[in-house]
């Protein structure tokens, strides 16, 4: 798994996750794995996201992995508000999706793994076209 269920103790503490779930891990655990769904459908769009989210330990990129934890906890929060300041976790899901976003729009370029062709060779994403045509 990308994220365990005990690193979130970095974005709320264990007995308010606890009080959530109703010590039931497996909604931690769902939570985490619909995060890096949802971001794997904004990265998708140019990088590697077997790779990204393969990765385990020091390897992992550490800004993916704190995204993946505010989006796990926005799931996990919609259950119930217990001792959570609701808005705080909603502002923060929010600019994590905007993140996501540019990053899918290829406004942001993280330090990610790029897609590969058959030939291994990393696929770049560029925009083509002209500008509407000018009639007198």
């Amino acid at each position: 798994m990308f994220i365990q269920p005990n690193e979130l103790k970095t974005v709320a503490y264990e007995y308010q996750l606890q009080q959530i779930v109703d010590n039931d891990n497996t909604i931690i655990a769902t939570a985490i794995d619909a995060a890096i769904q949802e971001a794997e459908s904004y990265l998708a769009v140019g990088y590697d996201c077997e790779k990204i989210f393969s990765a385990v330990g020091k390897k992992r990129n550490t800004l993916i992995v704190e995204l993946i934890k505010d989006i796990a906890l926005y799931k996990i929060v919609r259950l119930s508000n217990v001792d959570m300041l609701y808005e705080n976790i909603e502002k923060r899901y929010d600019r994590t999706i905007k993140y996501l976003e540019r990053v899918a729009s290829g406004k942001l370029a993280p330090k990610l793994p790029l897609k590969t062709n058959t030939a291994g060779t990393p696929q770049t994403r560029f925009r083509f076209g002209s500008k509407r045509k000018f009639r007198h």
